[in-house]
């Protein structure tokens, strides 16, 4: 876990004791006139979010920066953005499956993961690590990779008899896969077989989010991260999709994590595809009816 300790500056200070109060760490204290930091902390910045008098600073971590858009990291109260926006933000972004080939700037690309690092995340740990490939001869064998893979795994459970056996020792995943995702699949195999990318769509640019496994929720924390990338990617004019078949297979892919720069004991969380969508939509689509059982 990344700590730190918060600098104060005591001439600023007001001894308000908001910074004492908002502290879920209980390292702030008051003592004979002065504001005293009692331990290493997780860096949070609760402390330094209610400070009025901007006493409080940390000097090990970097400001927020972004290059393709003006910001001014102002903060936004509860209440104050506009629901109707946030609500409408979150119901236009859609997965996107076609691209064109222009490729996003490369600040574009750092401003992505600049969002994505303002994700929360469990004890604040911000574990997240990300991969950006824009090589496209790379992401051409990575798909190709993905075909060969899964269109072997449909070869094997087209049979019902090979079903059962390989239940025997995986369960109901196989019949699950079979259900899911194998008519998918074999409508991958037929026109990858044309030589189109059937897995990554044409996209120019793949982000892959992953992290060490040791850290509380980092499957969660990598999931925030990641959809940081989607909302704004969005709000800037990119398309992105999360293609859970080329997770599951850098997970088990020793060979293919390495060469992508991933630590083999790291779960990858995400894979991104990111690029200008080549087909506009023009309207929110409707969504699935949802259970909800309500207590109180």
């Amino acid at each position: 876990m990344y700590t730190s300790r918060p600098a104060i500056d005591h001439g600023r200070c007001t001894l308000c004791g908001r910074c004492v109060l908002i502290c879920e760490s209980k390292n702030l204290a008051i003592r004979e006139k002065t504001l005293h930091v009692l331990d290493d902390c997780s860096v949070c910045g609760h402390c330094y979010a209610v400070c009025e008098a901007e006493a409080i600073s940390f000097e090990t971590l970097r400001p927020r920066v972004f290059k393709s858009f003006p910001y001014d990291g102002a903060y936004f109260p509860p209440g104050s953005p506009d629901p109707t926006l946030v609500a409408g933000l979150i119901g236009s972004r859609r997965s996107v499956r076609h691209y064109s080939a222009k490729v996003p700037s490369t600040d574009m690309l750092d401003d992505l993961l600049e969002c994505a690092s303002m994700a929360p995340s469990a004890h604040n740990e911000q574990q997240w690590e990300f991969v950006v490939v824009r090589d496209g001869t790379l992401i051409t064998k990575l798909s190709g990779r993905l075909l060969e893979y899964y269109g072997g795994l449909n070869r094997l459970v087209r049979r019902a008899f090979m079903r059962r056996l390989a239940g025997l020792f995986m369960g109901k995943k196989v019949e699950r896969y079979y259900r899911d995702h194998y008519a998918g699949i074999e409508r991958r195999v037929k026109t990858g077989a044309a030589g189109r990318d059937q897995f990554f769509h044409g996209a120019p640019v793949l982000i892959v989010v992953h992290s060490a496994m040791d850290g509380n929720s980092p499957v969660e924390n990598a999931q925030y991260a990641a959809y940081n990338i989607c909302l704004l990617a969005h709000a800037m004019g990119l398309g992105t999709c999360f293609i859970g078949y080329a997770s599951y297979l850098l997970n088990m892919d020793r060979a293919w994590k390495k060469r992508l720069g991933i630590p083999a004991a790291h779960g990858v969380h995400a894979v991104l595809t990111l690029g200008y969508p080549a087909k506009a939509f023009t309207m929110a689509a409707p969504r699935k009816e949802y259970s909800v059982h309500r207590l109180g």
